[in-house]
C-alpha cells in the first residue's frame, strides 16, 4: 500500500508592510500582515495578533484576526494602528496566538518590524509667551528652548514677546524629524528698541540665512525649506545668532512637516505620472544632452506624430492630492546648455496663465518661483501644469519641477525683496512694488548746541501710524542746518527736543525763521503752521505728521556712486557731491514711475513690505509718471481694466502702447510688468486700482506677449516724440528692414523696424540731454529705410512732448527690377 504523508501546517508572519512607512504622531495607518503556510496541510482559522512591543515583555495587544491558510500559500490581513507619541516602536506581530494549530514548527511563528513615528505637525512656538506656549527642551517632549531668557519688553503679542539671550545666541532643539520627510522652519524675529539688530539662523552649525536687519523695527517673517541632511539623525538645532546688537532675539519659532515633491525632469530616476505615485510628467522624452546633473537632463516633448501629447509645443506635469486649504507654489528650473538660440516659454496651471515667462538667451539658465492659483485645485485636488514654448512649434521642456507647501503665504512674507537689472547709461525705466523700510540713525548726530534756542515736543506721526521707537525727529533751519534732534522713545511721541539759534559763528535758525522738521529723513507737517524759531527758551507742543513715502537716498544708498541722476514726475535727483537743496525730487513711494541714469550694469534691490497690487494709485490728467503694483506680467489691458477709456498713450522704456481703437499694430508692447516704469497720459482725471488677483487668476492672451526688442543705437534720454506709419513701396518695406533718424547733425536719435504689411510702430526720435546727443526743439527729423533717404509724407519737426505723429516714408534711389514686354 502506498501512502501520502502530508507535513504538517507551518504558520509564519512572512512580511510586516505599513501604508506610511515613516508615519507620525496621531496618524492612523494600516499595518497589513502576510500570513504564510509552508505546510502541505492547510491550517485552519486562528488568531493572528498584532502588538505594540514585545508580547512576553510587556507589549500591547493592538489588534488580532482569524485567518485560515491553504497549504503552501499565504494570506494578508489588515489592521489599523495610531502612535500615539513620537519616537521608536517596534510593531510584533504572532501567528497562532493562542496555540490553536498542531504545526510542525511552533518557533516560528514570531516576526516584527522596527517603526520611528515622527512628530505631529506643526509645533508652534510664542518665544518668551510663557512655558504653555515656548516650553523647555525635554528629552520626553523632543522640542523647546535650550537656553535664554523670556521677556516681553516689546509687547505682549506673538511677536512681541521674545526669548533673548545675551551669549549672542538662543537655540531650540526640536527632535523626531523623518528623513524622508521635508520641513518649513518659520521665524518671526523683531526688535523695538532701536540698537540696530543684526541676525543670522544657523541649523547645527550651517548658516542657512543671509545677515536680517532688524532696525527697521517691523517683524520680519522668515520661511526656511531644510534640507533633509541636517536631521539625517532625526534632530536639530536652531541658533538665532546675534551679529551685532546687544543680544540675540527670537519671537517665534515654528517648525512644519510639508508636502514637497521634486522631479529632475529627464534624470534617470524620473518616472512617468501614475495615480499611485500622484506626480509626474504626462508627455515628452528624456534627454541628457548638456549631462546629468538635474539642472542639466530635460524632459522635451518633440515634434512628432503621437496626438496623445498634442500639441507638441506643450508639456505637462500633473501632481495630484493638493488640499484646498493649503497654498502651493511651483519651482521650476530652465537650462540651456549650447547655441545661441532664444527660448521664450509660458507656465499654465490647469487653464490658468500664472503670467510667468521662462526665457533662456543662449547658455542660460533661468529659475522661477510660480504661485498656484488656488481654483485650480480647491475641488479636485489635483492641478496640471503645462509649459509652452513660444516661439517654436515644438520642444516645449523643463529640467527641474518641484511643487512645494507653503507655510508663510504671500501676504503673511513682510519682507521680499524686489531684483531690477540697470543698464550702462540711460535712462532706466523702473519701478517698485514693495515699501523699503526706513534705517534711522542709531542716534542723534550733527547738532550744535548754542545758547540761543526753544523747544518742543508732541505728537509724531508716520503715514497713519505712530512713529516707532527708534525713530528720529529733526529740526531745520531754511538754509538745510540741523539745528534740534529727538530720537523716539516712547511710540508716536517725541520732546522736549531743543532747536538752536545762530550764534557767533556757529549756523543756526534766526529769529522769524519758519522750522523744517522731518521724522526719519521724511518732510513732516507740523501743526500749528508754521512754526516761527525765536529765541524764548519756551516749550511749545508742536504735533508732526510725515507721510509714507521713502527719502531718495534710502533707496538708492545700495547703488551709491554708481549713479549720476533720478528723474521723478516732479523734479530731479543729484547724489552727493551736488548741492542737496537744488533736490527737487527727494522721496520715492511704491506705485510711481522713475528714471535712473546708472553708470555701469548693476542691480538695484529694494527689500521691504509688499505692496497691496490693488492699492488705489490717483492719476490727474495729462502725463502721469506710473509704476506696477502687480507681482507677475499682464496684459496692459488687463492691468489697466479700471481706467478704460480714459487713457490715449503708455510709454515704457521699450516703446508706446495704444489702446483701442487705435491700430495695434503700430505697439511695441502689450504688456507690463513688476519692476518697469510708465509714463502714461490721462485725457481725464481718474484712480487706477490695478486687479488685486490678476496673477494666475485670469488668462494672459499668448499673442499679447512683448515681442523681441530692436537694439537700437540711438542714444536714449527722457525727452523724445514718436514717429509711425507706412513705408512704401512693398520692395523697400520688407519685414526687419531698418528705419533710422538723424538729427542735423549726423546723430542716430531713433530706430526701428518695419513690421508686416509695411507698418512701421512707434519710433521714438531722442532729444539731446545731458550731454547726450540729439535732436533740438523745432529740428528737422531725417530718415533712412535700409540706408536709403527716405521722404516723408508730412512735417518732420521735433518737439519734446511725447506724443506720437502719423508720418509715411517713401525710401528715394532704390533699383527697381521690372519685367520685360515685348510690343
Amino acid at each position: 500500500t502506498s501512502l501520502t504523508i502530508k507535513t504538517r501546517p507551518d504558520l509564519r508572519v512572512a512580511a510586516i508592510t505599513l501604508s506610511d512607512d515613516e508615519p507620525t504622531a496621531g496618524e492612523t495607518i494600516t499595518v497589513t500582515l502576510t500570513l504564510r503556510n509552508d505546510g502541505q496541510t492547510a491550517a485552519a482559522a486562528s488568531a493572528l495578533a498584532l502588538y505594540d512591543g514585545n508580547p512576553d515583555a510587556d507589549g500591547v495587544l493592538v489588534a488580532e484576526g482569524f485567518p485560515g491558510v491553504a497549504p503552501i500559500a499565504e494570506t494578508d490581513i489588515s489592521f489599523m494602528w495610531t502612535p500615539a507619541a513620537p519616537g521608536s516602536y517596534r510593531l510584533f506581530a504572532r501567528a497562532d496566538r493562542a496555540h490553536q494549530i498542531n504545526e510542525y514548527d511552533e518557533g516560528n511563528n514570531d516576526a516584527w518590524r522596527d517603526v520611528y513615528v515622527g512628530f505631529a505637525s506643526p509645533l508652534l512656538i510664542d518665544s518668551g509667551g510663557g512655558e504653555a506656549y515656548d516650553p523647555a527642551y525635554d528629552p520626553a517632549s523632543g522640542f523647546g528652548y535650550l537656553n535664554g531668557e523670556a521677556n516681553t519688553f516689546c509687547g505682549a503679542g506673538s511677536h512681541g514677546s521674545q526669548r533673548n539671550d545675551w551669549s549672542g545666541q538662543v537655540q531650540y532643539r526640536f527632535d523626531h524629524l523623518l528623513p524622508g520627510h521635508f520641513y518649513h522652519l518659520d521665524l518671526t524675529l523683531y526688535e523695538c528698541d532701536g540698537l540696530g539688530r543684526q541676525e543670522r539662523v544657523r541649523i547645527d552649525d550651517n548658516i542657512i540665512s543671509d545677515p536680517i536687519d532688524l532696525s527697521d523695527l517691523a517683524p520680519h517673517r522668515l520661511s526656511f525649506r531644510l534640507d533633509p541632511a541636517f536631521y539625517a539623525d532625526r534632530s536639530i538645532v536652531v541658533s538665532i545668532e546675534e551679529l551685532f546688537g546687544n543680544d540675540a532675539v527670537v519671537s517665534e519659532i515654528n517648525l512644519y512637516d510639508i508636502d514637497y515633491r521634486y522631479a529632475d525632469a529627464g534624470g534617470s530616476t524620473e518616472m512617468d505620472y501614475s495615480a499611485e505615485r500622484t506626480f509626474g510628467p504626462l508627455d515628452g522624452v528624456k534627454q541628457t544632452t548638456w549631462g546629468t546633473l538635474p539642472y542639466q537632463s530635460r524632459r522635451i516633448d518633440l515634434g512628432d506624430s503621437n496626438p496623445d501629447d498634442d500639441p507638441d509645443n506643450e508639456l505637462r506635469y500633473r501632481f495630484d492630492g493638493l488640499q484646498p486649504n493649503k497654498r502651493y507654489q511651483l519651482l521650476i528650473t530652465v537650462y540651456q546648455g549650447s547655441g545661441v538660440a532664444t527660448v521664450q516659454q509660458t507656465v499654465a496651471v490647469d487653464n490658468v496663465d500664472t503670467g510667468v515667462v521662462l526665457e533662456v538667451i543662449g547658455v542660460d539658465r533661468d529659475d522661477k518661483v510660480v504661485d498656484v492659483p488656488v481654483g485650480t485645485y480647491a475641488s479636485d485636488g489635483t492641478i496640471t501644469v503645462r509649459i509652452t514654448r513660444l516661439n517654436a512649434t515644438a520642444g516645449a521642456f523643463v529640467n527641474e519641477i518641484a511643487l512645494e507647501e507653503l507655510t508663510l503665504l504671500p501676504e503673511q512674507v513682510t519682507q521680499v525683496t524686489q531684483s531690477m537689472d540697470l543698464h550702462a547709461g540711460g535712462p532706466n525705466w523702473f519701478s517698485f512694488n514693495v515699501k523699503p523700510p526706513v534705517r534711522p540713525a542709531a542716534a542723534c548726530t550733527g547738532v550744535t548746541a548754542t545758547s540761543a534756542f526753544t523747544s518742543i515736543y508732541g505728537d509724531a506721526i508716520l503715514g497713519s501710524a505712530a512713529a516707532p521707537v527708534g525713530s528720529l525727529v529733526e529740526a531745520y533751519s531754511p538754509a538745510g542746518v540741523k539745528a534740534g534732534c529727538f530720537k523716539v522713545t516712547d511710540e508716536g511721541l517725541y520732546g522736549y527736543m531743543r532747536v538752536y539759534g545762530a550764534e557767533g559763528v556757529t549756523p543756526g535758525l534766526n529769529p522769524g525763521d519758519p522750522i523744517v522738521f522731518k521724522i526719519n529723513g521724511i518732510i513732516a507737517a507740523p501743526t500749528p503752521y508754521p512754526i516761527i524759531w525765536q529765541n524764548d527758551k519756551a516749550i511749545r507742543q508742536v504735533n508732526l505728521a510725515a507721510a509714507d513715502v521713502i527719502p531718495v537716498e534710502t533707496l538708492l544708498a545700495p547703488l551709491a556712486g554708481a549713479y549720476t541722476k533720478l528723474q521723478c514726475e516732479n523734479g530731479t535727483y543729484l547724489p552727493p557731491p551736488a548741492d542737496p537743496r537744488f533736490n527737487t525730487c527727494t522721496t520715492v513711494a511704491a506705485g510711481q514711475g522713475y528714471l535712473l541714469w546708472a553708470t555701469s550694469a548693476s542691480a538695484l534691490a529694494v527689500t521691504g513690505t509688499r505692496v497691496a497690487a490693488d492699492q488705489p494709485i490717483s492719476l490727474h490728467a495729462g502725463y502721469n509718471w506710473l509704476g506696477y503694483l502687480p507681482t507677475c506680467e499682464l496684459a496692459v489691458t488687463t492691468a489697466l481694466t479700471g481706467i478704460a477709456g480714459k487713457y490715449d498713450l503708455l510709454h515704457s522704456e521699450a516703446g508706446t502702447y495704444r489702446p483701442p481703437p487705435a491700430n495695434p499694430a503700430y505697439n511695441n508692447f502689450n504688456t507690463m510688468a513688476p519692476g518697469r516704469g510708465y509714463m502714461i497720459h490721462m485725457t481725464e482725471a481718474a484712480t487706477l486700482t490695478y486687479p488685486a488677483t490678476g496673477c494666475g487668476a485670469a488668462l494672459r492672451v499668448t499673442e499679447e506677449t512683448t515681442a523681441a526688442a530692436f537694439v537700437c543705437p540711438a542714444a536714449a534720454t527722457s525727452r523724445f516724440t514718436h514717429f509711425y506709419g507706412q513705408v512704401t513701396p512693398a520692395e523697400a518695406a520688407p519685414p526687419g528692414a531698418t528705419i533710422l533718424a538723424y538729427s542735423p547733425r549726423g546723430e542716430i536719435v531713433g530706430c526701428g523696424q518695419v513690421g508686416e504689411g509695411g507698418l512701421y510702430p512707434y519710433l521714438r526720435v531722442y532729444g539731446a540731454e545731458d550731454g547726450q546727443p540729439g535732436m533740438q526743439p523745432n529740428e528737422g527729423v531725417r530718415f533712412t529705410v535700409n540706408n536709403l533717404p527716405a521722404v516723408a509724407s508730412a512735417d518732420a519737426t521735433w518737439q519734446n512732448d511725447w506724443d506720437v505723429h502719423p508720418l509715411d516714408l517713401t525710401p528715394v534711389g532704390m533699383k527697381l527690377h521690372l519685367p520685360l514686354t515685348e510690343r
